[in-house]
This record gives structure tokens, C-alpha cells and sequence, in this order.
């Protein structure tokens, strides 16, 4: 059986709408993030795809927020594997990325520092300073656009 090809997704500006201003240091404000309907939906199509395995890879900057990360993610995806990554670190140190792993993020400089592929997502409050320039996607896309397009990147890697 051939190696399943792995996309890292992240949460905050990804799957859940960052709130721009807000106190993300405040009691369950990750918990009460609203989602993106478009990306969650787009993760539940790839992970219909045996041969694709999906984690959710995010950044938490204390106990309590990832415990409210966790609740929410388990809500919003149901058994989805979590890594959870000290905030300001590099995602990339917390998993054994391959060249072929695929990091999916709002984030430039998480993109920058992964040692895999890339897909950016632009959410509407990111990508304004133009430092990334690969394959992207954006939040208010079809769901299956969406995950064709990560797909695609999959399985281009595994080619």
C-alpha cells in the first residue's frame, strides 16, 4: 500500500475566522471563533480521500487556549488529529515534514519556514505585503474547488 499523502491544515484564519483586534488572550476566545464554512467544508471532502491523511496544525500560546482549540476542532471536525505547536514556534519542528507534505495556512511566514509544500489561504484580512507566491486558495471559494485544489497539490507531490 503506497504512503498516504499528508496535508497539514491550520486553524486560526484557516478553518476559524480570526478576529481582527480582539483580546485572543481572553477566557474561550478560541472556543467562540466562527468558522469558515467554505475551508471546513473543503478539509470533510479530502478527508473522504483514503489516500490523503489530514491534521490540523496549529499554534497556541497557552494551556487554556489549547484546550478550547481542541474542543472546538473536535467539534468542527470529529476525530481529526490535533498538533499543537508553542506559539511562536515553527510548525515545521513539531512534525517529520517530508518535501511531499503539504502545509495549508493564512499565515506567510509559516509557509516560509515549511520545508514541504505550501498552500496559502487568503481570507480576506491577509496578503496584503505580497511575500507569498505559490498555489493558494481563498476562503470564499467553493468547498470542492477548494479541496480539488489541495488534492491536486497532493497528488502532483506523490508524482
Amino acid at each position: 500500500m503506497k504512503n498516504k499523502k499528508r496535508v497539514f491544515v491550520d486553524m486560526d484564519g484557516t478553518l476559524a475566522v480570526w478576529q481582527s483586534g480582539a483580546d485572543w488572550h481572553a477566557p474561550h476566545y478560541y472556543r467562540n471563533l466562527p468558522k469558515m464554512e467554505n475551508m471546513i467544508k473543503a478539509v470533510k471532502k479530502m478527508q473522504e480521500d483514503a489516500e490523503v491523511d489530514i491534521s490540523l496544525l496549529t499554534c497556541t500560546p497557552s494551556s487554556e487556549a489549547t484546550k478550547d482549540k481542541s474542543l472546538w476542532a473536535q467539534e468542527v471536525l470529529p476525530g481529526v488529529r490535533i498538533v499543537f505547536v508553542p506559539y511562536g514556534e515553527n510548525k515545521g519542528d513539531y512534525v517529520d515534514v517530508s518535501e511531499n507534505d503539504i502545509l495549508v495556512d493564512d499565515y506567510s511566514p509559516n509557509l516560509h519556514a515549511w520545508e514541504g509544500r505550501t498552500i496559502k489561504v487568503y481570507n480576506g484580512i491577509n496578503g496584503t505585503h505580497g511575500t507569498y507566491n505559490g498555489k493558494f486558495v481563498r476562503s470564499e471559494w467553493d468547498p470542492q474547488d477548494i479541496a480539488d485544489t489541495i488534492l491536486n497539490a497532493a497528488k502532483e507531490a506523490a508524482s
